[in-house]
Order: structure tokens, then C-alpha cells, then sequence
């Protein structure tokens, strides 16, 4: 039986697969972006939080990019492994960039903002501003 007929919505309607494909889409952007230096898209987003906050509490580093634990978790070791960042022995462990994780952050900051000022004129500046708004309601 053709049960397509009488649903109220439409698969190409499915807003789980729409902002799926456009995630899809945007991260592959940035993989690319990341990969001309070697690292990930998620190392390359604690890497760029480093070092506009400066010294961070690794859990925070989680909550504040939207990422799991063990997510973090490994980046950190791998960035660390590659002394780009330093991770403190504290219960709540304090994670820092190097002098050569700041070097290459600098390396990165023109590349990742020409992908940002891409991204903001493709989307609009209506459209962040929206997605802030989904964001704050969906949490």
C-alpha cells in the first residue's frame, strides 16, 4: 500500500534531512579549509576558541563548540601529542595553546575568515541571526 499519498508532509520537506545535507555541505568547507593545515574541523574549532578565550577548562572547551566529551577529549590529546596546545593535571584539566599552536592559529585566521565572510554573503545575515534564534529555542 502507498502510504506516501497520505502523509502531511513530504520526505524532500524533512527538515532533519535538509539541515543534515547543508551540515554536510558546510563541514565539508571547512574540512577542506582544516585539511590545508593538517588538522580536523574539530581541532581546528579548539584550536580558533584557544585562542580567542586563551586558557580554558577542557569541559568548557565542549559546552562552548557543541561537542561531546569524548570528542574533546581525543582532539586534545592529538593537539597536545602535536604540541600545539598544553593540558594542565588538574581535576578539571586547564588546556592552553603553545607558542607553536598559536603560530599556526595564525596561519589559519585568514583562510577559516575568508570561509566565514563566503559563508555569511552565501546565507545572508538574516539567516544568522535566525539561526541564533533556533538555537537558543532548541536547547
Amino acid at each position: 500500500m502507498n502510504y506516501f499519498c497520505c502523509m502531511k508532509y513530504k520526505i524532500p520537506e524533512c527538515i532533519g534531512t535538509r539541515f543534515r545535507k547543508l551540515s554536510r555541505i558546510i563541514d565539508g568547507q571547512y574540512r577542506k579549509c582544516a585539511g590545508e593545515f593538517g588538522i580536523t574541523e574539530h581541532q581546528m574549532s579548539v584550536l580558533l576558541l584557544l585562542y580567542e578565550k586563551g586558557k580554558t577548562e577542557q569541559g568548557m572547551i565542549g559546552k562552548m563548540l557543541g561537542l561531546e566529551r569524548s570528542t574533546i577529549s581525543r582532539n586534545v590529546k592529538l593537539l597536545s601529542r602535536n604540541d600545539l596546545l598544553t593540558k594542565s593535571n588538574d581535576y578539571q584539566p586547564a588546556v592552553a595553546l603553545t607558542q607553536k599552536g598559536e603560530a599556526l592559529v595564525v596561519r589559519i585566521l585568514p583562510k577559516w575568515e575568508s570561509l566565514m565572510e563566503k559563508l555569511v554573503t552565501e546565507l545572508g545575515e538574516g539567516t544568522l541571526a535566525q539561526l541564533s534564534i533556533w538555537e537558543k529555542r532548541m536547547l
